[in-house]
C-alpha cells in the first residue's frame, strides 16, 4: 500500500508492507482498508513503512 506524502521539499511515495491475510481482508471489509490507511497517514503504521525514512519524513498530501 502506498500514498503520497510531502516533506516540504519533494513530494513522494510511501510504501508499506501488508501480508497476504490483511491483502485478502481488505478487499473483503472496505471500511477495515480504509481505517489501516488512515493509520499509515497518521504514523501509526510507520513500523510497516517498506523504506524507513529519513530525519525529515513527509506528511500524507
Amino acid at each position: 500500500m502506498a500514498f503520497p506524502v510531502f516533506n516540504g521539499l519533494i513530494e513522494y511515495e510511501e510504501y508499506y508492507a501488508i501480508d497476504q491475510q490483511m491483502f485478502e481482508r481488505f478487499q473483503h471489509d472496505l471500511a477495515s482498508a480504509i481505517e489501516f490507511v488512515n493509520r499509515c497517514r497518521r504514523r501509526e503504521m510507520d513500523e510497516l513503512l517498506m523504506q524507513k525514512p529519513g530525519s525529515n519524513q513527509g506528511f500524507a498530501c
